[in-house]
């Protein structure tokens, strides 16, 4: 799909396929990453799969593959967010909770359906994003394996 997006050069950037993820909860910038830390290693959640519904959604002009509503993900994202809540943690999301991969940034796009295709949703990762010239980069902070 990305590359399908490179070829018509529908994007300025393109995020690398390492990138990939589905964001959970925004934390924004913090001092102490180890209260976050414990968090997720308090994660209970079997694998699940996830599956796109087929739809490009240009965001600003930022172009997002999106992810159908699955009962998983969203036990998933209550459950991280009750514990974040729980600690005081929690940041208030200006934007209903929509589950989506980013492709690609200032995109100009025509088409917006695409093949669905299916994802193993294997473990959790904190991520500390880093912006530089290149774009955003992403360190593992922590991470834990599904059941």
């Amino acid at each position: 799909i990305a590359e399908a997006l490179r070829q018509r050069k529908s994007c300025s950037k393109f995020v690398p396929v390492e990138n990939y993820h589905i964001t959970l909860t925004f934390i924004g910038e913090v001092e102490n990453v180890q209260p976050y830390i414990d968090i997720v290693q308090k994660i209970n959640q079997s694998r699940f799969t996830l599956t796109t519904t087929g739809e490009l959604h240009l965001f600003g002009k930022t172009i997002n593959m999106l992810i159908s509503p699955n009962a998983y993900i969203e036990s998933l994202k209550n459950q991280l967010d009750t514990l974040l809540r729980n600690r005081g943690l929690l940041l208030e999301e200006p934007h209903p909770y929509r589950p989506h991969i980013t492709l690609g940034r200032g995109c100009k796009v025509s088409e917006s359906f695409i093949e669905t295709i299916s994802i193993q949703a294997k473990k959790i990762t904190l991520f500390l994003s880093e912006i530089d010239g290149a774009g955003v980069r992403y360190k593992t902070i922590d991470e834990k394996d599904f059941l």
